[in-house]
């Protein structure tokens, strides 16, 4: 029973998937309150599809072309041509969000999540750090940052988001796929990077 919580939670907060929560939350928030439901539909549709489809279905080739031999990529060296992929996924929706003049704090965060990915795929090339507690760690620093952003606390979505990354990590943990120390790495690093970025960029 255990096994198959901590594989639910391993496929449901795959890393892939982190940034359609992140902007689904973004979605239902007041800050896209300068667009119409319309727009708002069409700059988070579109940096779906750039950033969580595009990167699916590159990952889901990846693996018919048993370039990546378990579903999780187990193997570190396999990982990097997902990472690659994905690091220019998020360079084109911060670039399209900058050129198309989307709110300056929707740029920053992509390009927070792209520093955060950088690090792990550097990382990666000595050091099995985990991505799934990159992306709960960046999901967390995202929704502290609106809250300091928006002078309001965000209480609940922050103790549902820690909440949520801590039961991601015992499962990394139950599934034997990282130690404790490269999923404190992974958060640390996705943490930090979208708090650190931002908070420099705008305060």
């Amino acid at each position: 029973m255990r096994k198959y919580l901590a594989l639910i939670l391993t496929y449901l907060f795959h890393p892939i998937f982190i940034p359609m929560y992140g902007m689904g939350m973004l979605g239902v928030s007041s800050f896209f309150y300068a667009y119409s439901p319309l727009l708002k539909g069409v700059v988070l549709g579109l940096s779906c599809f750039l950033a969580v489809f595009m990167p699916l279905m590159w990952y889901i080739l990846l693996r018919k072309l048993n370039i990546i031999t378990t579903s999780q990529a187990s193997d570190r060296h396999e990982r990097k041509w997902a990472y690659l992929f994905t690091l220019s996924a998020y360079a084109v929706v911060a670039a399209l969000s900058f050129f198309f003049g989307i709110k300056l704090y929707y740029v920053v965060l992509w390009c927070a999540a792209f520093l955060a990915l950088l690090v792990v795929y550097v990382v990666n090339h000595v050091w099995k750090i985990s991505a799934h507690a990159t992306g709960m760690g960046g999901l967390t620093g995202a929704v502290i940052f609106f809250s300091f952003f928006s002078c309001k606390v965000l209480l609940y979505p922050i103790i549902v988001v820690s909440l949520c990354s801590g039961l991601v990590m015992w499962s990394r943990l139950e599934l034997n796929a990282h130690t404790s120390a490269q999923l404190l790495a992974g958060y640390a690093v996705g943490l930090f990077s979208m708090l650190i970025l931002p908070f420099c960029t705008f305060f």
